[in-house]
């Protein structure tokens, strides 16, 4: 370990040094970034014995014995230099991989060949020996002395180039590895979006902290030639401070940590409402996006708690309501789960379900389930509980889902219901620990269900509904890894996630629900009306409909406010298919 501490000190101070060179016209930009290159290799190697521990553990441990700090000044040098050069593409290239290697390093190895690649795997001996001699050799590097990490580092790396070749496994390798993904994969996945949204564009936009103020990389598929590079005149610090302001909890705030947002007087319109400030995040895309595109949001840092697409793009029009929009924690994962929801064929709708302690349907199927339960940090108004113990069996038995609320709805019951789920609804309450924030966990029937016991779980590709407060809350930490229940899921092989940003009314979770579901139904009746004869699947889009769920909402008199609807976001793939009735 002395020994590579040594070579990382070394290669980060030789490309710190060639970078200030480059300042007085003593490098070349090609000398700075080949060195920053090789820096970033060393230190993301040093930083996979840590993840080697296996998932949260492996943040709480990484951070202790290595400085996530560093690895942020490497990129930072290298967004420099591109900047400087006016090198987008390049700087397009460092984006993607500062972010994947940043979900990356949170990752251990045991949680990141998921069920749907594993059970895709059965029959295959050579793949199952590849995991088994894989699974081994990082129980033994953990365990091993110092003379011998070098040594079965070198086994795994054998076993990670043999796992590249294989055509399953190699998905597994690029979310553990952090391979970012290219130009020209980026073109490939939306020339396939494109297909299945009738020729609509795809954008992908990323978000960069340049020299202490955030810009935009936007890359269309409508101009694949090179990405964009937009300044959006917005500092770090004051969204920072905004976020402080606004969003954060009151002091003495009472069991859903009341925010200044959820208060705010002013109206959508005024010009001192408080998301106004924001704008100049999104601002960039009135010129370089249409109506109707398929918007990829890939945030950084403090920007994955910011509800980025409810701020205005242009004629006091919220982005969302201009375009569909996913988010992701990179491209590489975003890829991944397009390439799961593409890949999964849904079996038969169940019929509904009417006695809800009844489990006869051991299938992958449509699961809802509502838990509204006292406990130490949490109170609900009896009738909020009785409306939402009424709504989830009347949603489920229209659409054809198992459904359970309550007590019945254990640790256990949950874990077997959404690992046997192609869709999975949950109505509740998130508790997020902003202090520990491995800790986020969904309140069940027999106590909380935290974050970190979801990344082993073995899930079949399914699209998940947390109508919870804050269960799409991405707490960052200090290597800009984005930490909670949706990455979990998604990394446990979740095809898509859809959850709330923030304490949200569970009366508007109910308004929500209803439409979101009409909208997959309507989306479903005109596809099989559509369709081609002999095709038994129909593609439903989940951006759209999280679009229009969200106008509903906007619409009402009672739920008007961003407060209410700007809550709910898409995480993962962009749609979903469902088999013909």
């Amino acid at each position: 370990m002395e020994h590579a501490e040594f070579l990382t000190a070394a290669s980060r101070q030789y490309a710190a040094y060639l970078h200030e060179a480059f300042r007085y016209g003593l490098a070349t930009g090609d000398q700075v970034l080949q060195a920053l290159k090789e820096a970033e290799e060393v230190l993301h190697k040093e930083m996979e014995d840590m993840t080697i521990l296996g998932s949260f553990e492996a943040v709480s441990r990484r951070q202790q014995l290595t400085s996530p700090q560093a690895l942020r000044e490497l990129y930072s040098m290298a967004f420099d230099i591109c900047d400087k050069l006016w090198r987008v593409p390049e700087l397009w290239g460092w984006v993607q991989l500062a972010k994947a290697r940043s979900l990356s390093s949170q990752l251990g190895v045991h949680s990141l060949i998921p069920a749907e690649l594993r059970d895709r795997t059965v029959g295959d001996d050579e793949a199952r020996e590849l995991i088994h001699q894989e699974e081994q050799t990082a129980k033994a590097i953990t365990a091993a002395q110092e003379a011998d990490r070098l040594r079965l580092r070198g086994d795994l790396y054998r076993i990670h180039q043999q796992m590249a070749q294989h055509k399953i496994l190699k998905y597994a390798l690029e979310v553990k590895n952090g391979t970012p993904v290219s130009w020209g994969q980026v073109g490939e996945l939306a020339a396939q979006i494109r297909g299945r949204r009738l020729g609509s564009n795809v954008v992908t936009v990323d978000w960069v902290d340049l020299r202490g103020s955030f810009w935009l990389v936007v890359s269309s598929s409508a101009d694949a030639s090179r990405p964009h590079l937009e300044w959006c005149n917005i500092s770090v610090d004051n969204v920072v401070s905004w976020k402080r302001q606004w969003l954060d909890p009151k002091p003495n705030a009472n069991f859903d940590g009341e925010s200044a947002f959820e208060d705010e007087d002013a109206e959508e319109e005024d010009d001192d409402f408080s998301l106004r400030t924001l704008d100049r995040l999104v601002a960039p895309l009135s010129k370089l996006t249409a109506k109707d595109d398929l918007l990829v949001f890939v945030p950084t840092g403090i920007l994955h708690s910011i509800p980025l697409h409810a701020l205005w793009i242009e004629d006091q029009t919220p982005a969302i309501m201009r375009n569909p929009i996913v988010f992701c924690a990179s491209l590489t994962v975003f890829s991944q789960c397009c390439r799961r929801a593409a890949e999964t064929m849904p079996l038969p709708l169940p019929p509904p379900k009417h006695h809800h302690q009844q489990r006869e349907h051991r299938q992958p199927s449509w699961n809802m389930v509502a838990v509204l339960e006292d406990g130490p940090s949490c109170r609900f108004p009896p009738s909020e509980r009785e409306d939402v113990y009424q709504d989830i069996p009347r949603l489920a038995q229209r659409h054809g889902a198992t459904w359970s609320t309550g007590i019945a709805v254990t640790r256990q019951f949950f874990a077997e219901a959404i690992q046997q789920s192609t869709l999975f609804h949950y109505h509740g309450h998130c508790e997020l620990d902003r202090d520990v924030l491995a800790d986020q966990s969904l309140q069940l029937g027999d106590g909380p269900l935290p974050a970190r016991e979801v990344f082993g779980m073995t899930l079949r590709s399914p699209h998940i509904t947390l109508v919870a407060c804050e269960s799409a809350m991405q707490g960052i930490t200090t290597g800009n890894e984005p930490l909670g229940l949706v990455t979990g899921l998604l990394c446990a092989g979740a095809g898509s996630v859809l959850g709330t940003l923030w304490p949200t009314p569970s009366g508007t979770g109910r308004f929500f629900s209803d439409a979101f579901y009409v909208e997959l139904e309507s989306q479903r009746k005109i596809g099989e009306l559509e369709g081609s004869s002999g095709v038994d699947m129909v593609v439903v889009d989940l951006a759209v409909a999280l679009q229009k769920a969200v106008r509903a909402v906007r619409r009402d008199a009672n739920t008007r406010k961003p407060y209410h609807w700007a809550a709910f976001v898409l995480h993962g793939a962009w749609f979903m298919n469902l088999r013909r009735l």
